[in-house]
């Protein structure tokens, strides 16, 4: 964002909050209006009563009418902004699809697909190679009696908790 677009937004938001400020200021004063309505209500003065809700309802109003501007002015930036977005995103895209195009004339997909054919024959031969030295590993390192002994531990420690393997833990059959 150039510096005065960006001045520009820093200046409408800031706007924008003063007239948050005041339309809250005016609410306020509204509101302290009706409490002297209450008040002259009470002592028996309806003219001064009149008065101040007539004040109220004004205050009321300018308060409203303060927020409706701070949200025009928040609307104002934000397209502002979109604005700039668009015009950096649209500058990108261009510079973008120039690169692509000179790759793209440049590329020899012949060869591309036979590089990649030969990498996916060398991704399936080291495959099967991992895959078989994983089931020999998997044989030498786990033998026949230690799944015996493992499935004696987990009975074991069911009886100390007090569980029945076959009836409260369904997964455990041996």
């Amino acid at each position: 964002m150039d510096d005065k677009l960006f001045d520009a937004c820093f200046q409408l938001r800031f706007q924008g909050k003063q007239c948050e400020r005041a339309a809250n200021k005016c609410e306020g004063e509204a509101q302290r209006h009706k409490k002297r309505v209450v008040d002259a209500l009470r002592k028996g003065e309806p003219e001064k009563a009149r008065i101040y809700a007539a004040d109220a309802v004004r205050k009321h109003s300018e308060g409203v009418n303060l927020l409706r501007m701070a949200q025009r002015l928040d609307i104002v930036q934000g397209r502002l902004r979109l604005a700039t977005a668009t015009k950096t995103m649209v500058k990108e895209a261009d510079t973008t699809a120039k690169l692509l195009g000179k790759y793209m004339s440049n590329l020899d997909v012949l060869k591309m697909s036979a590089t990649c054919d030969a990498f996916a024959e060398k991704f399936e031969d080291v495959e099967v190679r991992g895959e078989a030295l994983g089931t020999t590993l998997e044989a030498v390192s786990t033998p026949a009696n230690m799944e015996e002994e493992t499935d004696r531990l987990v009975a074991q420690m069911a009886d100390e908790v007090g569980l029945h393997l076959t009836r409260d833990l369904p997964a455990f059959q041996f």
